[in-house]
């Protein structure tokens, strides 16, 4: 069983950087956009948790406020 567990655990751990690989390549196409019409908008990263809860949950928002992009 321990076995199952650390398989999932490396699952959840290859599957957390993927994503975060993915949310990378798509703020910098954002960002490349934005400067190519001149702005120098770039992505703030903050850290956020839910709120106290039987669910836990959290992680990290991308945030930009560009001229192309109002909000992205």
């Amino acid at each position: 069983m321990v076995y199952i567990m650390t398989n999932l655990d490396d699952k959840k751990s290859q599957a957390f950087r993927w994503f975060r690989t993915l949310r990378d390549l798509i703020c910098a196409e954002f960002e490349k956009i934005e400067g190519e019409m001149g702005s120098d908008a770039a992505f703030e990263r903050k850290p956020w948790t839910k709120p106290e809860s039987d669910l836990k949950g959290g992680g990290e928002i991308s945030l930009m406020r560009g001229k192309v992009f109002e909000k992205v």
